[in-house]
């Protein structure tokens, strides 16, 4: 008999969870696992690269699940008042400030979802796979029917804003904990001592040989002959493509020719392009946008950079090291975990100088050999 298992997620937009769950949806057989993948909001470029045996399946309302439970309870209030809807903006006005009194926003989930009906099917193993976020953690506890339930968590949790009370209370109702690296199961058992005993390591799944190949694709259209840096992930601000651009600065200032290529988009994209501007190097800053297969660049690139502010396993490192690739990452949870043992790597702080040290000793290496 097969196992049914369902991950929950947000949506399957082009980044490390997403691409995480579809490597360990390609690890499972659909002869020993019926596997369904619930989410938030239809939604993402890896979309159409769920396997086609998996089914899919969209939670109902999220948009107002969201309003409410994220829109500042002023706003809230305010637009049911100019709505004329005095019962509801009373309800809510309540709502919120019993919440705030005992300190918990598990009742303001409990309110929001207590009409909305637990889900249908019953499975194995349920499984919030973009942990921690509070709705899925806890739809997955509360309105999912199934023989295991499993936290997984994705990120330095140290390093986001947290309601701790609320993960706690959702987390500890879990069966089992799943974090993606040794570093981040140690952060999040410090936080959480009371619920260590549920914790294990469970490192993101790389498929190495398909890599391999999607690699073998043309990557660079131009002809630069100079050093290429490369960083692929969400363009935002915990990924620091902006301390590479400030350390891509660095380096043309002390006379070498070098362009960083930038695979990825999001939010922080214009704030990256305006920098780039006001340091007068925007030709030499290349942004590729999102590309579902970026592996023909990472083969392509003299020197890999990861300059993230944070992370729970990088994803995209360890793609990169596949192809044997220079790299500079900055002291992100499991960098060291990731990179021990590889003599072609920097790790370094966080800042712009840092990367470009770590860029300048990784070519003084090449010059030596």
């Amino acid at each position: 008999m097969k196992k049914k298992v369902l991950f929950m997620v947000i949506n399957m937009n082009v980044g490390g969870v997403e691409k995480a769950l579809l490597n360990q949806l390609k690890k499972m057989s659909p002869k020993e696992y019926s596997v369904k993948i619930l989410m938030l909001e239809k939604y993402g470029d890896f979309l159409e690269d769920i396997p086609q045996w998996v089914e899919v399946d969209y939670f109902k309302n999220y948009q107002r699940v969201k309003y409410l439970f994220n829109t500042p309870p002023k706003d809230i209030i305010l637009n049911f008042l100019k709505d004329r809807k005095f019962l509801k903006a009373s309800y809510y006005l309540a709502l919120f400030l019993i919440t705030k009194l005992f300190g918990s926003r598990e009742l303001l989930l409990k309110s929001i979802l207590l009409k909305h009906p637990n889900y249908s099917e019953r499975f194995d193993e349920a499984i919030a796979y973009a942990g921690p976020m509070s709705l899925i953690d806890y739809y997955v506890l509360k309105k999912i029917d199934a023989s295991k339930k499993i936290g997984w968590i994705h990120f330095d949790i140290t390093t986001i804003g947290l309601d701790k009370k609320l993960i706690n209370n959702i987390y500890k109702g879990f069966d089992e904990i799943r974090v993606v690296s040794k570093d981040a199961k140690d952060k999040f058992d410090g936080i959480f001592p009371l619920l260590k005993k549920k914790t294990k390591v469970a490192y993101n799944v790389i498929l190495k040989e398909e890599i391999l190949k999607l690699g073998s694709e043309k990557g660079f259209d131009d002809s630069y002959k100079g050093l290429r840096l490369l960083t692929v992930g969400r363009v935002s601000k915990e990924k620091g493509q902006d301390l590479a651009i400030e350390a891509l600065k660095k380096l043309l200032d002390t006379g070498i020719d070098a362009k960083l290529y930038l695979v990825g988009d999001g939010g922080f994209r214009k704030e990256c392009e305006l920098l780039s501007r006001k340091l007068n190097i925007f030709e030499n800053v290349v942004f590729l946008g999102t590309q579902k297969n970026p592996y023909p660049y990472m083969r392509e690139c003299d020197i890999y950079i990861q300059p993230s502010r944070y992370e729970g396993y990088c994803i995209t490192l360890a793609e990169a090291l596949i192809f044997n690739k220079p790299i500079v990452a900055t002291k992100f949870t499991g960098a060291l975990e990731q990179l021990k043992g590889n003599k072609n790597s920097e790790i370094v702080d966080y800042s712009s100088e840092e990367i470009f040290k770590g860029v300048l000793k990784i070519l003084k290496k090449g010059d030596e050999r």
